[in-house]
Formats: structure tokens, C-alpha cells, sequence
């Protein structure tokens, strides 16, 4: 139990005296326990406060410790002509505070570091009272007793924390001992059932962040094919160190998990627990769903910003005061109007206070707490002292709140600064009017046949009449010279609650006027009982409110359906008024969309005594159509007959636009607004169930763009969008009604030809798109061409449903580009074959590294002049246990497309550079490797560095290594590829184009790149010497590569007289069959020995 002693605040302003006004206020809030209230009051007038009215208070019934000891410390600060002599009362009323210190020991929130912060302010209380005068030996013994209460108390209180303590120690004993028997046989033990019964997601995982076992509850929403959801798994990653603390024993985080594009958060609490012996880290996982109230929070943040710009644009500050603990809740807008520069923490009632002028202070008090006492609204303006000296006039509302006790819980106010002069004149002379008005008022202005009161200045009655006892429920003798609490202010009339001694609260409706009473001023109240009527009142104006503040459009119909009533809402929706529509039916607003059907079930319905929901295309007065959700239901008598019938409405024009705009999202590509993925393949489908039924074909072509790549590379993303979507246009423009043309992605796009009598028809459709997408594009003023391969596949021939026949299209589209592009091709089996063919390589390449299939052969080049070795190329071999020897040809290229090139590439560049080592160690010191890069290999960011590394980790020099590049990777136009064969030049490495002859634009590659050697293509090498234009070739290109410094190299030597008639022509290296077939790292070594 806290007993806080503040410091009083004291106004050294003789002018603000605690005057006898305010005892009955200050009365009642000691007597409703309104303590906190009270402290701020005494301590706001501090020394200005009357001994009388100190006495007075004291006195009150109920009066509690803290008030009472803050009553004492003010009697000390008084003059000495007032000192309180009873000391005896004061120790008698710390005894009894400890007391109740002592019995607090029951009450678990109370802990015993807060008993003995209260022993430290009864110490200050003792010093206080010192002030007074001298202990007598008794009330010394009286003073120590309370003191021993409070140790007594303090003991148990820690006693029973301590026995706390002990009881979780063996809680946690316990699941140390047992928690791994329970993890291992849960599925084996009536465990499972507990965890199944929970309505909560329970798994637990291991170290490795795997399910070992998920409760019914996780399967249902989280756990899918024993996974946890990929959101989890990175949190659980992320946090191992901190689950893998032992010293933590629960870690809790919120996290967002998506699923079919839906977001949900959970609230996940871990347990980490571990087996005894260390050998294995488990963790207990429990989920809460937690998306409503992260969905609550948010919309209750964004009404709080709405709040914020409206106080904003109104200049209109708030705040909300806790009567019982004095916590004020203020807004941001105050903090302006006060002057003040926004606080994480909130401003407190002292602090608002401090800032209200001193002359106000008192007229705001005291409507203040005649506010709380009568429980009623109040409005006052005032001024206000801004901390740079500056007064503003500002205007005040503020209301009461009662708990359903009837006792005051909360003051709520709003502020708005007052810039208008006039305004702010017109306050000061009516504030100065009203105080001369009640000056000249002496006599009796209205009278009542009602309850006549009347009280004296201070609020204590001096005359009741018999109609006021019986609304006080109590005889005139008891009620005179008591204080009544009838607040003393004059307007024509106000309303007042009046709590009788049975219990009933009577609500009566009074005057009060100022007259003169046996020569005093007093003030004649006149009561009226409105208790029945208010009753009455307040459930009209409730359900009046209700309706005219309804969002919601609400419409009251007659029994026969004419229109009664319309809210505000109903004609700022329709466009109608109410005197428009009243004695009108609803169907005035009749568009046409709704059946005549439709109308008679609503009726019958509705008729019938049961409520109707449903939605209504309605039209506006303006013509404009308008969608609404509508609830109707009939309204009976207390005889049970419908007398009426109330419709509430609400627009959700926006909301089925907003459908709308999300259905065709989820089915329109963004790019081209062509059906995607999911809209095409439900077309696919349905047109599979009509051919079904009428018995006819569906065709399917998968139109993929050629080199569109090179198109986004060469001239950006944007143009490339651009051309995708006037593709689509051309696709689109080239169908019939029938046919449906969509976007799968990329430049891939399929088309669904229905209701085809034979494939002649798609074959003609398929040429149409060809020559469409063949006509130049306009991107930016400049042409660019492209083509397309497409796929056919059919139904039912070739697949009976959508996965089949897009897989197949795909194949055939697969086929095309084979066949050089820009071409159809229809499905075959045999295609289906070579697929699956490429698929099972593909699958088995991906383990070839790890699993020690692959090889390296070496071709040696030799130099035609001296018939010296000088060096090799290294190439590729591939033997799978289960598919045997594959051909370079069939899994380079699937390596290519599958990117697996990259690594492959990475490891024959690190075996080749060994080789070349193991090499040099046999003193041939000369010798080079050359090794092919691929395309994709171009691409890739660190290759500089990974070469830069085979070569180091060798102890091998640059030019060791020869980097062998074919037109085709030049032709690609690979992105950097210029910037990266110069960066290699520049550390020495030999650069080759490799295939020479074979592409197109040879020659400017040449001029283009820093090649070192030209290798000539066994292409041309194989019709030499017989074939004219083949020695012409392979003339001229020994002749030009000599003339640009190329050395030359000749691939697939095999005959002599290729041999003589190359050496003829000043050819330098060669490589071919004619020398040796490739050769085993180990079969080399040899070969190199025998020719040295």
C-alpha cells in the first residue's frame, strides 16, 4: 500500500482565498472518495486556505489518510495562534492507516518494497508532527506501536513472496526432469490428446528449426507438408543465438505470415527448452492469431490521426482527466494553444492549472467542481498565460462522465482558442453585464407551485416546502441548515439529479434566482420532478441522434410501404429530400436492375414478419446509379401487429467499384490488360468442357518472342514493356471473338483457338500471328525486329486437360526454336520423348559434381612448324551410372539453359589449371590450357575473380591460360562482355575467339576485342584441300588473321594433306585427330613424355 505525501503547491496570491463556497464541493468529493481531486484543490490555494475551513473538512466523515495527513502538514504551516494541540487524533489516525497497512498482506498486488517505501513517509508524518510540540511518553509508546504494525506487516509480506519463490523453483525442478520424456513420447502419451484439445498452434522443432511434432490446431492453419511457414523458419533462423540461451526463458514476437496473398499475423511465444544431457535443443512454439486486433489497432491509429487533422483545422485542443488517479490524456493541439512544445509524456493537471490567468482561476475552479458536484456540462471562457508571457483568450467545454454508480470517473474538455476581438469584447462586457444584473437582483423574480429552496451564499438550506421534502424524501427539520448541494447559479433553468436517501435518483428541472432573505443574500430554488419525462426524453433523442448521425441511410415505411421518415444520410446519398419522398414508395428509386420477382420475395418476405438483406442497383434523382446493401425488417405494436417497417442502407458504390478493380487485377496482366495465368488457364478450361460436350477440338499455342532478351538488354526495360504490350495488341487484333489470347509471363503468351473443326484452321492462325509479330516495331523512332516460335497442342489428341496441353504446347514451342525460330511446330510423342529425355539429364547433371561423374580430357595443340606440343584444350566428359556416357552436345547446352554452365565452368577452370601445374612439375614449362566460356559464364559478376583465384591457387602465370570465346557469345551481345575481355587482356590471359566463321559480323568483332587467337572451325577445315571455296576461306582467313597479329589455330585436322596444305599456308597451331584424340589427365601425361 503507497501513501504518497506531495509537496503542496502554493499561490502567494492573498486574492484566491478557499472561501466558504467551495467547502460544500470540497465536502462532497472527501464524501464520494474523489481523494485525489481534493489533494489537488487544497494544495492549488495552499496557504491561503482559512483555518475555519481546515477544521471544517477534518471533521467530515470518511476522511481519508492521505487528506487527513495533508490536513495536518497545512495546520502545521499555519499561524502559531492556530496550532493544533490534539495530538493524540493525529497518532490515532496513523494507527489506523497501519492498520490497514497490516491487512493489506492479503492483497497480492502489494508488495512488501512498497511497505517500506510507506514506513519512510510515516517517518516524514512524524517529523511533521514535530512541528506541533513535544511527545508526551504516551503518545511516544502510541507513535512506536504503529511503527512495529507496520514492520509486522512488512515481515508476512515478505514471508509470503519468499514462499512464492520456493513453489516455482519446484515448478521448474519438475519440467527440467520431465520435459524431454514428454517431447520424445508425445505422440505416446495422453499428451497428444492435451495438445490436440487446445484451440492454439502448437509444434515444437528442433536445432535444425525442423517440426518433430505439430498439434491438430498447427496442421489446420500453419503447418503444411510438416513445414512450418517460410516467415516463421527465418525468424526461428534468425533468433538462434537468443533461443539457444538457456537464461532466457520465454521469447515472444509478432509476425506477419502470408498465404494465398492473404496476410495474417500471429503472436508467436517460444519456450526453449533443452534434453538434460545437452545432446539435443528443442523448442515449444505456440501461436495466437492476433490479425483482428493488429486490424483494430490500425483503424483505431488512423481515427486518431483523423482526430488530430480535424483538432488541427479547428484549433481545437482536448484532454481527459482521471478523477481517480489524476492521469491526464491530452491532445496534440493543446500543446499549441498552451503554448507548449509536444511531450512524450503528457502534460499534468497541475501544469494546466499554472497556465489559467489569476483572476480566472477562481471562476474556473469553482465551475469546476459545481461541475462534478451536479454531474453536469459547463462552458466557460477564459484566459490563458502562454510560457513567453503572451494571454490568449480561449473557449472551454466540458462534461462530466459517471460509472454506472453514479460516481464521476472523468472530466472531458475541449479547448478552442478564440482569435476573434469582437468575439473576446462581446465575453468580457456580458461576463460584466451579468455581475451587475445579479447585484441589482434583491427580489424574488419567479415563484413555483413546485419545490420551493431556499439557501444562503454557502449552499445551506434555510426554507424547504412540503413539495420539496417529498423530492428530497426527507422532512424540512433535517434538510435547514444543511448543505443540500444545490448549486448556486441563476439561468432561466437548468436541470439537476438529486440521489435520495432510499436510493432513487429523482431528475427535476430548476430555477434558481438571487433574493434577499431575512436582509442576506440568499438564492430561492424552484424544482420541478422531470424524472418520467427525461426517461422518455432521452430514449427519443437517443433513437433520434442514432438516426440522424447514422452513416447508414435509414428509411421508415407506413405498414403499406410509403415512406414515413429519411435521414440526412438518405438525401445525401439519393439526391432526394425528405419532402420529396415522404408518402412516396422506395421504388422511386427503382433503375430497372431489380426484377419484378426479386421485388414480390422481398415483400412476402418481409410481410411475414422476417427480415430481408440483400443488395440494390438503384438510381439517384440525377440519373446516376448507385449500389446499396440493404437490411429491412418489420416493426409490431405491443399487440404484435407490423405497423411499420424500417430499412437500413448502406452505399457500397465504392466497394463494388473497388471488386471490380481487385477482380480484374487478379485477372488482367498489369502490362499488356491481356488475361494472365490464372484467367487463361479457366478459359482453357471451360473451352476443354464445351469441346466435351459438342464433341469438337481445342487448339493451344504457346508463343514464346526470339532473342526478346537481347531487345531488354540492348535498349532497357521500358522499351521492352513497350513492345510487349503493342505485341499483345498485334495478338489480340488477329483472333476471333471466340479465341482468348493471355500473358503468361515474360515474353510467353498463349493462345486458346475453341470449337475447331480440324488443325488447318490453327495452322493459318499460327501463320497470321507469325506475320503480325514479324512487321517491325516502332520503339522510340528506331525499328527493331523480332519473331516467335509457337507450340500446337490439341485436344483431345495431344492432352484432356489444361496442365497437358500447356505443358505440350510448351514442348512444341521447345521444338520450334530448334528448328531456327520464327516457325510453328505441332506436338509429336517423339517430342514429348526428348522432353522427358531432357528433364531426367538435367535432373542428373544438377548431382554430377558432387557425385564424381564428371571428367577432363585434353586435345593437344601442336605447332605445325616443329611439330612441338604447346599446349592443350581441356574438354568436358560426363559418364552417369544410370544413363551412361552423355554427349557434350546433349548437356552443355541443357547446362546452358538450366544455368548449371556456371558451376561447371567454375570447376573445369579449377581442374584445368591443376592439370597445367602437374604439367610444368614435369619440366614442361611451356605448355598452355585453354578453356571454352559460355554466354551465361559472361554474365556472371565474379568471373574475373574466380580465374584470378584457379590461377593463384596454382601458382600458375597469366598466360598459362587461354580463354576460349565463341562468336555466338559475341553475337548474344552479353551486357559488360566488352569491359570484361578487356579487363582479362589486361592481366595476360590469351583471349580466343573460338568457331571462327560460323556466326555473322566476324570482323567487327575482331576489330572490337583484343583477341590473341583465331580459331578456324573444323567446318572448313574438312573439305580442304578438294573444296575450292574452302581453300579460298581458310585462305583468306590465315591471311587477314596474320595481318591483324592473330595467331591461328585449325580444329579437326584428321588427313595429312589437310596438314601439308595448312602448313602451306602459314597456319601456326593445329588440333585434331591426325595428332591425338582427347586424353585422360594420366593418358596425357604419357603423350607428353613420348613426344618431349
Amino acid at each position: 500500500m503507497k501513501i504518497s505525501i506531495p509537496q503542496p503547491r502554493r499561490y502567494a496570491i492573498a486574492s484566491l482565498p478557499l472561501g466558504v463556497s467551495l467547502v460544500e464541493p470540497l465536502h462532497q468529493l472527501i464524501v464520494n472518495h474523489q481523494e485525489w481531486m481534493v489533494m489537488q484543490l487544497l494544495q492549488c490555494f495552499g496557504q491561503t486556505t482559512q483555518p475555519s475551513i481546515i477544521t471544517h473538512l477534518r471533521s467530515v466523515q470518511g476522511l481519508t489518510s492521505r487528506i487527513s495527513l495533508l490536513l495536518i502538514e497545512m495546520t502545521a504551516d499555519l499561524t502559531p495562534g492556530y496550532l493544533v494541540s490534539d495530538m493524540e487524533e493525529h497518532l490515532q489516525t496513523l494507527g489506523g492507516i497501519s492498520a490497514i497497512a497490516i491487512s493489506a498482506e492479503t492483497q497480492t498486488d502489494i508488495s512488501a518494497a512498497e511497505m517500506v517505501e510507506t514506513l519512510q513517509q510515516y517517518r516524514q508524518c512524524y517529523l511533521n508532527l514535530i512541528k506541533l510540540g513535544e511527545f508526551s511518553s504516551e503518545q511516544e509508546h502510541l507513535f512506536s506501536q504503529v511503527v512495529g504494525d507496520l514492520f509486522t506487516a512488512i515481515e508476512r509480506q515478505f514471508f509470503a513472496q519468499e514462499k512464492q519463490r520456493q513453489y516455482q523453483t519446484i515448478i521448474d525442478q519438475y519440467l527440467d526432469e520431465h520435459i524431454d520424456d514428454s517431447i520424445n513420447h508425445i505422440k505416446a502419451s495422453p499428451m497428444e490428446m492435451i495438445f490436440n484439445a487446445i484451440n492454439l498452434p502448437i509444434f515444437i522443432v528442433n536445432q535444425e528449426h525442423k517440426i518433430i511434432f505439430a498439434n491438430r490446431k498447427a496442421h489446420e492453419t500453419l503447418v503444411v507438408n510438416s513445414q512450418i511457414p517460410r516467415e516463421i523458419y527465418t525468424w526461428l533462423r534468425e533468433r538462434s543465438p537468443q533461443i539457444a540461451d538457456t537464461n532466457i526463458s520465454e521469447i515472444v514476437a509478432e509476425i506477419p505470415i502470408t498465404k494465398d496473398n492473404i496476410t495474417e499475423w500471429f503472436c508467436l511465444r517460444l519456450y526453449p527448452i533443452d534434453s538434460q544431457d545437452g545432446s539435443d535443443f528443442r523448442a515449444i512454439a505456440i501461436c495466437e492469431d492476433i490479425t483482428d486486433s493488429k486490424l483494430k489497432a490500425q483503424r483505431q491509429q488512423l481515427q486518431q490521426q483523423h482526430l488530430a487533422q480535424v483538432q488541427a483545422l479547428t484549433k481545437t485542443g482536448s484532454w481527459c482527466l482521471n478523477m481517480n488517479t489524476g492521469e491526464m490524456i491530452v491532445s496534440e493541439q493543446l500543446y499549441h494553444i498552451l503554448g507548449l512544445t509536444p511531450q512524450p509524456t503528457s502534460i499534468n493537471f497541475e501544469q494546466l492549472l499554472n497556465q489559467i490567468h489569476v483572476e480566472d482561476l477562481y471562476g474556473w475552479v469553482q465551475n469546476y467542481t459545481t461541475s462534478l458536484f451536479m454531474k453536469q456540462n459547463y462552458s466557460l471562457n477564459y484566459r490563458i498565460i502562454q510560457p513567453d508571457s503572451s494571454m490568449h483568450w480561449v473557449s472551454q467545454e466540458s462534461t462530466p462522465v459517471s460509472d454506472r454508480h453514479g460516481q464521476v470517473t472523468h472530466i472531458i474538455s475541449t479547448i478552442k482558442a478564440i482569435e476573434n476581438q469582437e468575439i473576446i469584447n462581446s465575453s468580457i462586457t456580458a461576463e460584466a453585464a451579468l455581475r451587475e444584473s445579479e447585484a441589482r437582483l434583491r427580489t424574488i423574480i419567479s415563484t413555483s407551485t413546485n419545490g420551493l429552496v431556499v439557501v444562503n451564499r454557502e449552499g445551506r438550506a434555510l426554507f424547504i416546502n412540503p413539495a420539496a421534502e417529498a423530492l428530497f424524501g426527507r422532512p424540512a427539520s433535517q434538510l435547514e441548515g444543511e448543505l443540500i448541494g444545490i448549486p448556486l447559479v441563476t439561468k432561466e433553468s437548468t436541470e439537476l439529479e438529486i440521489l435520495r436517501q432510499d436510493g432513487q435518483l429523482k431528475i427535476v428541472r430548476m430555477r434558481v434566482v438571487e433574493i434577499s432573505w431575512e436582509q442576506e443574500t440568499a438564492y430561492l430554488a424552484s424544482l420541478t420532478d422531470i424524472t418520467d419525462f427525461k426517461k422518455t426524453e432521452d430514449q427519443l433523442k437517443m433513437f433520434s441522434r442514432a438516426c440522424d448521425q447514422s452513416p447508414v441511410s435509414i428509411v421508415i415505411t407506413d405498414s403499406e410501404g410509403d415512406i414515413q421518415y429519411v435521414n440526412p444520410k438518405f438525401e445525401e446519398i439519393t439526391g432526394y429530400k425528405a419532402g420529396e419522398v415522404i408518402g412516396q414508395n422506395p421504388r422511386i428509386l427503382k433503375s430497372g436492375y431489380t426484377t419484378e420477382p426479386e421485388y414480390d420475395v422481398l415483400w412476402r418476405q418481409i410481410t411475414s414478419g422476417k427480415q430481408w438483406s440483400g443488395e440494390f442497383h438503384n438510381k439517384k434523382k440525377n440519373g446516376e446509379l448507385f449500389w446499396e446493401h440493404a437490411s429491412i425488417c418489420p416493426m409490431r405494436d405491443e399487440e404484435g401487429y407490423i405497423t411499420h417497417f424500417i430499412a437500413v442502407k448502406e452505399d457500397i458504390t465504392q466497394q463494388k467499384h473497388n471488386e471490380e478493380i481487385l477482380a480484374h487485377q487478379a485477372n488482367y496482366d498489369a502490362l499488356t490488360d491481356l488475361p494472365n495465368r490464372t484467367l487463361i488457364f479457366d478459359r482453357l478450361r471451360q473451352a476443354i468442357t464445351e469441346a466435351q460436350v459438342h464433341h469438337s477440338n481445342v487448339a493451344v499455342m504457346f508463343i514464346d518472342l526470339d532473342h526478346f532478351k537481347n531487345i531488354n538488354d540492348t535498349l532497357g526495360h521500358e522499351l521492352g514493356d513497350f513492345l510487349l504490350k503493342e505485341a499483345g495488341m498485334r495478338l489480340r487484333g488477329c483472333i476471333r471473338k471466340t479465341d482468348t489470347v493471355g500473358r503468361l509471363g515474360g515474353d510467353e503468351f498463349l493462345l486458346i483457338i475453341p470449337k475447331l473443326d480440324d488443325l488447318v484452321q490453327a495452322e493459318y492462325i499460327a501463320n497470321q500471328v507469325l506475320d503480325v509479330l514479324g512487321e517491325p516495331f516502332n520503339l522510340c523512332g528506331e525499328e527493331a525486329f523480332i519473331s516467335a516460335s509457337i507450340g500446337i497442342a490439341s485436344y483431345p489428341q495431344d492432352g484432356k486437360n489444361v496442365s497437358t496441353l500447356v505443358r505440350n504446347a510448351d514442348t512444341a514451342m521447345y521444338a520450334a526454336k530448334q528448328e531456327g525460330r520464327n516457325v510453328f511446330a505441332f506436338f509429336t510423342q517423339n517430342m514429348n520423348d526428348e522432353a522427358q529425355s531432357r528433364i531426367i539429364i538435367e535432373n542428373q547433371l544438377r548431382h554430377a559434381i558432387s557425385r564424381n561423374e564428371l571428367s577432363v580430357v585434353y586435345q593437344p595443340f601442336i605447332h605445325l612448324n616443329t611439330s612441338q606440343i604447346v599446349g592443350a584444350e581441356a574438354l568436358m566428359r560426363w559418364y552417369n551410372p544410370e544413363l551412361g556416357n552423355i554427349r557434350p552436345d546433349q548437356f552443355i547446352a541443357i547446362a546452358e539453359e538450366s544455368r548449371l554452365i556456371v558451376d561447371l565452368g567454375e570447376w573445369i577452370l579449377s581442374q584445368a589449371c591443376q592439370e597445367v601445374a602437374n604439367w610444368h612439375q614435369q619440366g614442361n614449362n611451356g605448355l598452355w590450357v585453354a578453356v571454352n566460356m559460355s554466354p551465361r559464364q559472361l554474365r556472371t559478376p565474379n568471373l574475373v575473380n574466380v580465374i584470378i583465384e584457379a590461377i593463384a591457387n596454382n601458382g600458375l602465370s597469366s598466360d598459362c591460360l587461354e580463354l576460349e570465346i565463341t562468336e555466338r557469345s559475341l553475337v548474344a551481345e552479353v551486357p559488360g562482355v566488352q569491359s570484361l575481355i578487356k579487363q582479362l587482356n589486361h592481366l595476360k590471359i590469351r583471349l580466343a575467339i573460338d568457331d571462327f566463321g560460323t556466326g555473322y559480323s566476324s570482323l567487327s568483332y575482331l576489330k572490337r576485342f583484343p583477341f590473341s587467337v583465331l580459331k578456324i572451325d573444323k567446318s572448313f577445315i574438312s573439305d580442304l584441300p578438294d573444296d575450292q571455296d574452302a581453300i579460298a576461306l581458310v585462305k583468306t582467313m590465315i591471311t587477314m588473321a596474320h595481318g591483324l597479329g592473330l595467331v591461328v589455330v585449325a580444329e579437326g585436322i584428321e588427313t595429312t594433306a589437310q596438314l601439308d596444305f595448312l602448313c602451306n599456308q602459314g597456319c601456326d597451331y593445329g588440333q585434331g585427330y591426325l595428332f591425338s584424340k582427347p586424353l585422360p589427365p594420366a593418358q596425357f601425361r604419357a603423350y607428353l613424355q613420348r613426344n618431349s
